[in-house]
């Protein structure tokens, strides 16, 4: 799945799930500690809902950011590789010469 898909799917998952939440938390949430009055339990259930959101957003934008780079393109796993190249001097800068940290010149051998 691509990249652009993913984020189309956490957008559209994450708009559905505010609005039920807000929906539902209107309509169910009645316990006795809750206000009666209506503009109060809008606001309360669009917190309810924001809550909602945020963990569920959380989580699929984890998802939807996990195939890319760090340069915002899709990254290949696979081809990505570190090699280490040098000697017991440390690793060499450029074209084989070595960066001396020490000052000192490796012993010809």
């Amino acid at each position: 799945m691509g990249t652009s898909l993913r984020w189309l799917v956490m957008i559209i998952v994450t708009l559905a799930t505010f609005t039920v939440s807000l929906v539902l938390f209107y309509k169910f949430g009645t316990w006795s500690f809750l206000p009666s009055d209506e503009a109060e339990r809008w606001l309360v259930a669009a917190g309810f809902a924001g809550a909602a959101v945020l963990a569920v957003g959380s989580a699929l934008a984890w998802w939807a950011a996990k195939g890319q780079g760090t340069n915002g393109t899709e990254s290949q796993s696979h081809g990505d590789s570190v090699t280490f190249h040098g000697d017991i001097h440390g690793p060499t800068v450029g074209k084989g010469r070595q960066k001396n940290i020490y000052d000192r010149r490796p012993e010809d051998s």
